[in-house]
């Protein structure tokens, strides 16, 4: 989806391939497999050097969210409540998890 003034834009692709995993996906970017959308500070020495493109730059991307995972039937304790909170504190004051990067 992109982010325009009139509202989000969906833009029809095919996939031919699907990860799930940030490593990878810059791999398969590096390797012209195709184009990809992750976080700026995960490609930003690809940018930097040329050895990958932005395209839709002028575009901006929804975000891509964060997940936390725990046992659903396990009492929460106060320590991973915490490290969950300075977590997402952290996240949320650094710009380069704030920024997607199309490339």
């Amino acid at each position: 989806m992109l982010e325009l003034e009139g509202g989000q834009q969906e833009v029809p692709t095919i996939r031919k391939l699907a990860i799930n995993n940030g490593d990878a996906i810059v791999s398969a970017a590096l390797a012209g497999i195709g184009i990809c959308q992750l976080p700026s500070f995960m490609v930003q020495n690809y940018l930097a050097n040329g050895q990958l493109e932005k395209v839709l730059g002028d575009y901006p991307v929804g975000s891509l969210p964060l997940n936390a995972l725990y046992p659903h039937n396990r009492h929460l304790s106060s320590k991973v409540r915490a490290f969950i909170e300075w977590v997402a504190e952290l996240f949320a004051e650094c710009h380069l998890l704030q920024k997607a990067s199309q490339s």
